[in-house]
């Protein structure tokens, strides 16, 4: 059996904003259908912090003898990876069971 495999390790950008306060914004509260323009519904000042981290991404392939047909394709992927190498270990066998759990693939 021949099993060819790939991992990848690319790095994402995680982004998270948040907003302070609020400001004076159009469009808000109308008194007795009269005049408008009185909203509180924009905020004053809005910071977004990026942070790198970096995903896993297993692939394995099962080609045939001839290697001109591809049997069977997995691919695992994990949202962080460690930053050991015994917990890069658990992630990936922990995702090789999961991925391999209903192989060989029925016949149908």
């Amino acid at each position: 059996m021949i099993v060819v495999y790939d991992f990848t390790t690319p790095e994402v950008m995680d982004a998270t904003t948040t907003a302070d306060g609020f400001g004076w914004g159009g469009g808000g509260w109308a008194f007795d259908g009269g005049w408008g323009g009185w909203g509180m519904d924009q905020p004053r000042m809005a910071q977004t912090e990026e942070v790198p981290r970096s995903m896993g991404i297993l692939t394995l392939d099962f080609p045939g003898a001839n290697k001109k047909v591809l049997i069977w394709r997995g691919q695992a992927t994990e949202d962080s990876v460690s930053s050991s190498q015994k917990g890069d270990e658990k992630q990936a066998l922990k995702s090789v069971d999961k991925m391999l759990k209903d192989f060989p693939p029925r016949k149908k």
